[in-house]
């Protein structure tokens, strides 16, 4: 909880039980202005939150109360407001008003992000780019044309006014989306709107380097959005990196166009990635997880794509198409731009030096555009994999892979991998945290939903990672210092192969 909030809560648990003696003395009517002071400063610095919604009512009826004792409204009824039962009564439903609001502050918390670790202030701006020249293939009108929303982190002069963007802009129009078909009610995720980040809306560019490598983000499907690794894209941008997200329309959780439309998760992907796996196909699922030969996973998947219902593998197959065609769309754009006087990029982008980075089915598509296009130099897959990559080869692209412990499904690439390749399993860990959800809330990982490491943590292992690769495949960096530092996390498992030197 935050610095008001919390002191509001402390201020009127001693004001309910002021409320329970049978005498109204002044010190009650000091202490209550004093939490009605606090609540004020609460609501100006801090805004309102739905999570503290049970500590306004009892605030008031706290306030209501005093007020009547003290104007003697409630003469005929005294001797019943002051009843030991009725103190009790009130005194309890005051408190478990608290332990509510408590209890939802702990399950969705205004959480800080950690600080950029760079010697750079971070700036950040959107772009709505239209790729006139293909159709949207989610949409039913023919004339429709694919359009993508953009976020760009890069390297910024520290701004005189602070203007650090909320970690959601947009948060209500974001949280009815991602609410939507669930028991959940639209308001449950607008606090991530009063979330602070580390990043200047639209801030200038540093003046350091005449040019940035440029690294491009490719979201999850279903749950990702393009600033789902905040943490890590500011991160990037403060060591020196414009971090190009792409918002993939229909395949993420909601894009947030200008004037407002929003475009939700494909309704038909979802429902068929909702379907139940077949008993068979569940048992070749078990036996891959388990497999660390990567020549066995190539026979027991070529089995189970036979098994496995073909709508899912279908829809999921065309969302990494769609994300593909979408990366070298915004690698085409990025030249555009970088010859475009009008935009604050112009010249900036050093596009000789271009670096892929995904987490689960965007690291998949990472796979496949840098099979493809030369334009990528080096690339990072965040625990994705999908059954047509096994094997595939990469010709001289650099690649880390970082994964869950549990999960080898990436061996094939990484054994077969032409160029320098990196593997770092993370034990305690499972697919989401892999994202900022890993610091969102203390009750995910309660649920089973999160492992077992802490998140910040886990942040920093996936930071020191990702930018030490990069560093040294963008950057030319060959003694990085960064992976020696993974030493340092027992729950790091760090191999590499192509003999490329190291201080691990």
């Amino acid at each position: 909880m935050l610095l008001f909030d919390s002191t509001t809560l402390l201020l009127l648990v001693f004001t309910i039980v002021g409320l329970c003696f049978r005498r109204t003395t002044p010190w009650l009517g000091v202490l209550l202005l004093l939490t009605l002071l606090v609540m004020y400063l609460h609501l100006v610095v801090e805004g309102f939150r739905w999570q503290m919604i049970p500590v306004y009512f009892t605030l008031m009826v706290c306030t209501m109360t005093a007020v009547a004792r003290w104007i003697d409204l409630l003469a005929d009824n005294l001797s019943l407001l002051r009843s030991k039962l009725f103190a009790g009564l009130s005194a309890g439903v005051g408190i478990a008003l608290l332990i509510l609001t408590t209890l939802l502050s702990y399950a969705f918390p205004i959480f800080e992000l950690p600080i950029p670790d760079g010697p750079h202030a971070v700036g950040t701006t959107e772009l709505h780019l239209i790729d006139h020249s293909r159709a949207e293939n989610y949409t039913l009108n023919a004339d429709d044309r694919r359009e993508l929303m953009v976020r760009i982190w890069y390297p910024a002069e520290q701004p005189i006014a602070d203007t650090l963007v909320p970690y959601w802009r947009h948060a209500i129009e974001r949280s009815k989306a991602v609410t939507n078909n669930t028991p959940l009610p639209w308001f449950t995720f607008t606090h991530l709107g009063r979330v602070p980040t580390h990043s200047y809306w639209q801030a200038p560019a540093a003046q350091g380097e005449t040019q940035y490598p440029v690294v491009l983000f490719s979201h999850g499907i279903g749950i990702g959005w393009a600033s789902a690794n905040t943490t890590l894209a500011e991160s990037l941008a403060s060591n020196g990196y414009v971090v190009v997200a792409i918002d993939h329309a229909f395949i993420g959780s909601a894009s947030i166009f200008p004037q407002g439309r929003v475009v939700v998760f494909d309704q038909a992907t979802s429902i068929a990635m909702s379907q139940p796996a077949s008993p068979k196909v569940q048992d070749i699922q078990n036996k891959l997880h388990s497999s660390t030969d990567w020549r066995e996973q190539v026979a027991l998947f070529s089995k189970a794509t036979t098994l496995a219902p073909a709508d899912m593998l279908g829809h999921v197959t065309n969302a990494l198409s769609i994300q593909v065609e979408d990366q070298i769309f915004v690698l085409d754009e990025l030249e555009r731009l970088q010859q475009d006087q009008r935009n604050a990029f112009a010249g900036r982008l050093d596009l000789t030096r271009i670096g892929l980075l995904g987490m689960s089915l965007g690291g998949s598509a990472v796979l496949e555009t840098c099979s493809i296009d030369s334009r990528c130099k080096a690339g990072v897959n965040l625990d994705g994999f999908h059954p047509k990559h096994i094997g595939l080869s990469l010709n001289q692209t650099p690649f880390l892979y970082l994964n869950r412990f549990d999960n080898l499904l990436y061996r094939s690439n990484f054994e077969k991998s032409e160029a320098a390749a990196y593997s770092v399993r993370i034990s305690g860990a499972t697919h989401f945290n892999f994202f900022d959800f890993t610091i969102m809330s203390p009750l995910y990982r309660r649920l089973g939903v999160l492992g077992s490491i802490d998140g910040e943590r886990m942040q920093k292992i996936v930071g020191i990672s990702v930018v030490s690769f990069f560093n040294q495949h963008l950057r030319g960096e060959l003694h990085s210092t960064g992976w020696t530092r993974l030493n340092s996390y027992l729950e790091v498992t760090f191999t590499r192969v192509d003999g490329i030197a190291s201080e691990v």
